[in-house]
């Protein structure tokens, strides 16, 4: 799921209103460390799997698959 997506929209490069528009409203911002959108895809044996997505200055720096 993850993969398709990133094949078919580059998120690198894209606003926070961008992203929103694209995939919705977020699980999660936290509001400590840096700013970032947590977006849940799936279960593990023990802790959810969430898409990160985060950003410098409000546009998108990094993706990542993370287990919480």
């Amino acid at each position: 799921m993850i993969d398709d997506l990133q094949k078919e929209h580059q998120l690198i490069g894209k606003s926070e209103e961008e992203i929103i528009e694209l995939l919705g409203e977020p699980a999660r911002k936290p509001d400590s460390g840096p700013r970032r959108f947590e977006y849940y895809v799936g279960d593990s044996m023990i802790d959810p799997y969430v898409y990160e997505i985060i950003f410098n200055n409000g546009i998108v720096e990094n993706t990542m698959v993370v287990e919480h």
